[in-house]
């Protein structure tokens, strides 16, 4: 039975690789290494990352629906009184901010989609906002009118 050797691997002759100098070599590069895993590690916080994107998108969303709150009214949303996240017409934003981590958890572990989850969705967009008229999870029963304004 033959064992893999360092020397099949990388192709490189291990015979002469253990002088001073190379261990000395490798000490050095692995303490590198690992001073830029720890940086990157405490850079780059994914998680942060990720839920700062879907903060924008929250807002973006929302301006639709008159959202005049900004990403720091939305990380302190805790903070605010009913009255204040009223007038900043944030509800939206943090309906959409909850939601999309419900669809993430639905699938995550349902891994589909179906019209029960679209209405459930609907209604947690839907259910917390002062300005939705309608009931929350139900599908339109008449056309919506658009009005076009002359140019």
């Amino acid at each position: 039975m033959k064992f893999v050797q360092e020397e099949d691997i990388f192709g490189i002759p291990t015979d002469n690789l253990t002088t001073i100098e190379v261990l000395a070599a490798w000490e050095s590069a692995s303490h590198s290494l690992g001073k830029v895993n720890q940086l990157s590690t405490s850079i780059f916080d994914l998680s942060f990352i990720i839920d700062t994107l879907k903060n924008i998108e929250a807002l973006n969303s929302a301006k639709i629906e008159g959202t005049t709150g900004n990403l720091e009214d939305l990380y302190l949303e805790d903070t605010l009184s009913f009255e204040r996240k009223k007038e900043l017409k944030l509800f939206s934003a943090l309906s959409y901010k909850f939601t999309i981590n419900e669809l993430e958890r639905i699938i995550a572990e349902y891994k589909k989609i179906d019209t029960a989850v679209i209405r459930h969705i609907h209604k947690l967009l839907t259910e917390n906002d002062p300005s939705t008229h309608g009931e929350a999870g139900s599908f339109r029963q008449s056309q919506v009118k658009k009005y076009v304004t002359a140019k």
